[in-house]
């Protein structure tokens, strides 16, 4: 996870172990959700004290430097490919050892692999014994990218006050005077999404570097047909950290390039969108996409996703009404929020739609009676909102 994309309670524990030096009056503030300015500078002083001994100890391999090196290539592609632009971090490879010493300056981050400090612009990347002995360095390929990726998106990064008290990087938003944060698993879902489709393409493109994982993942699936350059790398659900997330994604991107035909340029348009609301901030374009399926409060619900409530929120993506997708959605929601939600469908007109006639539409267009793309435009331009 980001390290300052949390709410009150977490980011309070993450900089708590670094302003027991500090008057009463500041510590006070930290506890009531805001972070002055001295604690931030006083944690960021150790800890850059600390790094410049550790950066002194290399670590790497040469095998691991080929795979930062395609990274770094990766990532460029992507940049150029969309527009992204960011600032090139810091970037630390510590053994597990050197891992549990960072824990004193960034408490929490215990058992992420990696992690991105927006405060310092720092990527701390965790050696595991997979990684230092070569096991798995597939994962290891993958966990630099979601953590570039992580970076990436701070130029959504907003702050308000004294100190830094962030509420909004990528998607992922918190806002620190309640206690209350949005987009956080949905968040995660996309940097997982794209940093495992960055991850495939570098492992087919570079097959003999990842010789032994490829083989070893062949084998385990039984298709490994002793030619490596028929073997085909795709992640598997397992291979995702937050799996359940991205499931969400890749069925709401699923659904919503097949309502502008399915192809495979439909599917590059709306992945774009899922990646101008993450790395430039355009959430209204990424609002109005998720509303023709389901409704201007759909991205409202999206934005509680979490593991608990994700085979609601599943369930939700699947309802075949308004009626079944506000069932779930009050499920979904706090009281408050459902509030929010059924405003916002009432605003739109869309409480008065017809199940009866949405179940019709949806029959015709899995069916395909639709016919072509342009009988299918016309029921959403007729339509305020159309769903699949």
């Amino acid at each position: 996870m980001p390290e300052f994309s949390i709410g009150p309670e977490g980011y309070i524990k993450k900089i708590r172990g670094s302003i027991s030096g500090l008057p009463p009056q500041e510590r006070q503030e930290i506890e009531g959700g805001r972070v002055p300015e001295s604690a931030l500078v006083g944690r960021n002083q150790a800890l850059e004290h600390w790094l410049q001994e550790v950066d002194k100890k290399p670590v790497l391999g040469e095998r691991q430097k080929q795979i930062i090196s395609l990274a770094e290539n990766a990532l460029g592609d992507f940049e150029w490919k969309y527009g992204v632009r960011a600032p090139a971090p810091s970037v630390y490879y510590l053994t597990e050892e050197r891992w549990k010493g960072l824990m004193k300056y960034c408490p929490g981050n215990e058992e992420n692999s990696g992690f991105f400090d927006v405060d310092n612009n720092c990527i701390f990347i965790r050696l595991t014994k997979k990684h230092q002995n070569n096991l798995d360095l597939i994962d290891f390929l993958d966990t630099n990218l979601h953590e570039r990726l992580h970076q990436q998106a701070f130029r959504a990064v907003q702050a308000w006050g004294e100190g830094l008290d962030l509420v909004r990087e990528g998607l992922d938003t918190v806002n620190v005077r309640k206690g209350k944060r949005y987009f956080s698993d949905f968040d995660e879902g996309i940097i997982s999404y794209f940093s495992g489709r960055m991850t495939e393409n570098v492992v087919d493109t570079n097959k003999f570097l990842f010789k032994k994982e490829l083989e070893r993942d062949q084998l385990r699936r039984g298709s490994f047909s002793g030619d490596l350059e028929e073997a085909i790398f795709r992640m598997k659900k397992n291979d995702f950290a937050y799996r359940f997330s991205v499931d969400v994604i890749r069925k709401l991107i699923k659904s919503l390039s097949y309502l502008r035909g399915g192809r495979p340029q439909d599917v590059e348009e709306i992945e774009k969108i899922f990646i101008n609301a993450e790395f430039k901030g355009n959430l209204l374009d990424l609002g109005k996409e998720v509303a023709k399926l389901y409704g201007k409060g759909g991205l409202r619900v999206l934005a509680h996703l979490n593991e608990k409530n994700s085979g609601l929120v599943q369930g939700f993506l699947r309802a075949k009404g308004l009626a079944t997708q506000r069932r779930y959605a009050e499920k979904i929601l706090p009281p408050e929020e459902f509030e929010r939600y059924k405003k916002l469908m009432v605003e739109s007109g869309e409480e008065v739609e017809s199940e009866i006639d949405q179940k019709s539409w949806r029959h015709k267009y899995n069916t395909g009676e639709h016919g072509t793309k342009d009988y299918r435009q016309k029921n959403i331009d007729d339509r305020r909102f159309s769903r699949l």
